[in-house]
């Protein structure tokens, strides 16, 4: 999961500190034991191995050890065992999340939902158990032990009933986000603002804002995962939540497949274009059948007053069938957007890249540029785009999908505007199935003039392109 690699090493304490000489191992103080040494200064994160019994939340080894990677900001993950297979909960999307199936990197859209996925299936009973640990009544096999580390954690370590809020915390987020919601549970996540975080599935949001048994005002990020009965009344719970939180800071939204109204639509964007201080957003209505005006009422999330940084918006296959003009002066209006990644495949979307580039142009703070747009009726030709991307010269990441549009023009316009992103690390473009002429050389001297790239993909097949690959 965490993806550490064959040669990593693990500390697994019974087997590395000799259990009939643990006085001389652990030596006089715990802060300085090869136990702590290992834990706070070596390792990168720890693993709570829960049984069906949980033991292991009632011993006060295994508080400690939670204690100093909770003060330390270590990942703390959570394994289990489901028939014969064993399963790693991690409360936030690990490096396992982020690798596709060609072992690319995938961006934080993809990763979310493999996530979630991921861990479906997790026991929820031992989640339950971890959410009642009381370190006050935990046990050792040696009385002196259990006073040196009460010592140590009301000393150094947050106190025995900040680790306890942080296990529970722990634990309500990881049922919360499998989709079983309670009273516990809600009380749970507002006991530590470190974990002050709700994902869940969107059939569960009912339970959440019915009767204010959450304490959704205090919250500054939401996650809603696609549930096993997609509805329209989760859009409305999705809403009502969202109208609860005093300031929103990150949003994601998964939609996928809901059967989603333009009234819905618009309630839900007038919401998020309010929130003058979210600046992380992203949005999946694929398959959602908001047709038409779909595109102009997204423009509302785009205005001068927006704090968006982050927007990154799927709207694959939802026939739409619109202008790309309106949404790409919009475009120019985030004064702060640094990444945008649209995906726009599958729809009846007219319109020429010279108006996208010039949206793209005014975006000034630009570094990550994402656009699929593949199955459209896109015209228009390179230079303009060329052009708006030649005017981003911080532009660090770009990628662009337009394949089987009617897209011409020569390359040399889109090497040059290529070639003034000086930044630039990464670049994928892929334009099969166009008009796209020209000759090879002009943009390969443009990336030639981009230093700094690692990373080149180049896809023009069926096109009118000459010149030597030399």
């Amino acid at each position: 999961v965490r993806m550490l690699g064959k040669n990593c090493g693990y500390w697994i304490c019974a087997y590395t500190n000799d259990q009939h000489q643990l006085r001389t191992e652990l030596g006089g103080s715990i802060f300085v034991s090869p136990f702590y040494r290992a834990l706070n200064d070596l390792c990168v994160g720890a693993v709570l191995i829960l049984g069906e019994d949980s033991e292991a939340v009632r011993r006060m080894w295994c508080g400690l050890e939670a204690a100093v990677a909770f003060r330390a900001s270590k990942p703390y993950d959570m394994a289990s065992i489901v028939g014969p297979k064993a399963m790693v909960m991690t409360i936030q999307p690990a490096e396992v999340d982020y690798r596709g199936e060609s072992n690319n990197k995938l961006t934080v859209r993809t990763a979310f939902p493999k996530w979630a996925t991921r861990q479906e299936g997790f026991p929820q009973e031992v989640l339950r158990q971890l959410l009642g640990t009381d370190l006050r009544a935990g046990k050792a096999s040696n009385v002196d032990d259990i006073n040196r580390i009460n010592y140590a954690i009301s000393k150094e370590l947050g106190g025995i009933e900040g680790v306890n809020n942080s296990l529970h915390s722990l634990a309500a987020q990881a049922l919360s986000m499998l989709g079983s919601v309670s009273q516990e549970v809600c009380d749970a996540l507002t006991l530590d603002h470190k974990f002050e975080l709700l994902q869940t599935t969107a059939h569960a949001l009912p339970t959440l804002q019915a009767g204010g048994v959450f304490e959704l005002q205090n919250l500054d990020q939401l996650r809603v995962l696609p549930g096993v009965r997609n509805s329209s009344e989760d859009v409305t719970n999705a809403i009502l939540c969202l109208s609860q939180m005093r300031q929103v800071r990150e949003c994601f939204l998964d939609f996928r497949d809901f059967p989603l109204s333009i009234a819905s639509l618009h309630q839900l964007v007038a919401n998020l274009a309010s929130r003058r201080e979210l600046a992380f957003l992203v949005l999946r209505l694929d398959r959602t059948g908001i047709s038409t005006t779909g595109l102009t009422v997204l423009r509302e999330l785009l205005h001068p007053e927006s704090s968006l940084i982050d927007l990154y918006l799927d709207l694959e296959d939802t026939d739409i069938e619109s202008e790309l003009r309106d949404f790409a002066e919009s475009l120019g209006r985030c004064l702060y957007l640094a990444t945008l990644a649209l995906g726009l495949s599958c729809n009846k979307i007219r319109g020429d890249l010279g108006e996208l580039g010039e949206g793209i142009a005014r975006c000034s703070q630009l570094r990550h540029l994402e656009l699929e747009c593949k199955d459209n009726r896109i015209g228009g030709d390179l230079q303009a785009l060329g052009a708006g991307l030649g005017r981003c010269p911080q532009l660090c990441k770009i990628g662009l999908w337009f394949n089987n549009n009617q897209i011409a023009g020569d390359l040399q316009a889109l090497g040059e505007g290529i070639g003034q992103c000086t930044r630039l690390h990464e670049i994928i473009l892929s334009f099969m199935n166009n008009s796209v002429e020209g000759d090879l050389q002009a943009l390969g001297e443009g990336l030639g003039r981009c230093t700094q790239l690692s990373v080149v993909c180049l896809d023009f097949q069926n096109n009118q392109i000459e010149g030597d690959l030399g």
